[in-house]
């Protein structure tokens, strides 16, 4: 969740007002089809009963990533019992260890969020790569250009990004991610603004992944709501909504598999929100909507390096 502090660094000095929508009914996920919950039904069993031998196999191109995620999570949860079996007095959870953040992403996050996608998709998943958004920055000063993940539509337009940080992460620094998450989609608004031929293109979305707790925000970008600008620019706060709409469970550790259902069911339905806000082919004839509004764009603000760091 984001503090008092953060809110009001979004209101004065980058003009984004802060929602927290997750008991408004925004996010409503469907259920998941009767393949996938199979497989998850079996990955469940096999932990809960410690079978030994599972191994699940696609029957749809769509699924190879979900039954990928199921058959290595089951892998893992196996090596973590069997740790626990033989050296049970010196055992600690993976919550309790000192977690790198690269090994946390690799283990526990790439297959979680890369099941939601399939070759089929209008939208890649890109990891560790960096932002266009940043390509004409001044590197030498600027903290960070890349990011955990972004999301990307096939024409090469940045509508998404993943910021991630294991467990036991000091609480400044998720908050740090959380501010980075609102202006780099923020940023990335700005970009969907001046090539959008429709309203459904003016949100960008990001999620953050602290430990086992995830969040999934949008950006929205809505002019019409904001009043002519006043000297203390109070009036442009809602032209910028960065916008929590769910809170989820991690399902890749020994503490959090029973959620897998739960969990895919919102990683899926956050990818479809996603994929939906993409130009359609009947769009491409319209004019744009806010090609010459550059100069009505709120200032965005960049994290930069200070000192040594």
């Amino acid at each position: 969740m984001i503090s008092n502090k953060h809110i009001l660094f979004f209101r004065n000095i980058s003009g984004i007002t802060f929602v927290d929508s997750i008991n408004d009914s925004f996010f409503l996920p469907d259920a998941l089809d009767n393949d996938i919950t199979s497989m998850i039904n079996r990955f469940i069993r096999a932990i809960e009963y410690h079978t030994k031998d599972m191994l699940l196999l696609p029957t749809k191109i769509e699924h190879i990533n979900i039954v990928s995620l199921l058959n290595t999570s089951f892998f893992n949860n196996c090596k973590e019992n069997n740790v626990f079996q033989y050296n049970y007095r010196y055992y600690k959870a993976p919550e309790q260890l000192k977690n790198m953040e690269n090994d946390f992403k690799i283990k526990y996050v790439v297959p979680f969020v890369n099941a939601a996608f399939d070759v089929n998709d209008k939208l890649v998943v890109y990891w560790d790569t960096p932002l266009n958004i940043y390509t004409n920055s001044n590197m030498k000063i600027q903290k960070r250009q890349t990011t955990d993940a972004k999301f990307k539509t096939i024409d090469g337009m940045e509508i998404g990004v993943v910021e991630i940080k294991p467990f036991n992460t000091p609480t400044e620094k998720v908050e740090e991610d959380r501010v980075r998450l609102a202006e780099i989609s923020k940023k990335m608004l700005h970009k969907r603004i001046l090539a959008a031929k429709s309203e459904k293109e003016l949100v960008t979305f990001a999620v953050m992944i602290a430990g086992i707790d995830i969040e999934y925000f949008v950006h929205e970008y809505r002019p019409q709501e904001s009043t002519v600008a006043t000297r203390d620019r109070i009036d442009n706060a809602k032209k910028y909504t960065f916008r929590l709409l769910k809170n989820s469970i991690l399902p890749t550790t020994p503490n959090t598999f029973s959620h897998m259902s739960l969990s895919l069911e919102s990683l899926a339905h956050y990818k479809k929100m996603m994929v939906k806000s993409i130009a359609s082919a009947s769009d491409i004839e319209k004019p744009y909507l806010y090609s010459n509004n550059h100069k009505e764009f709120e200032p965005t603000i960049t994290l930069l390096k200070l000192g040594s760091e």
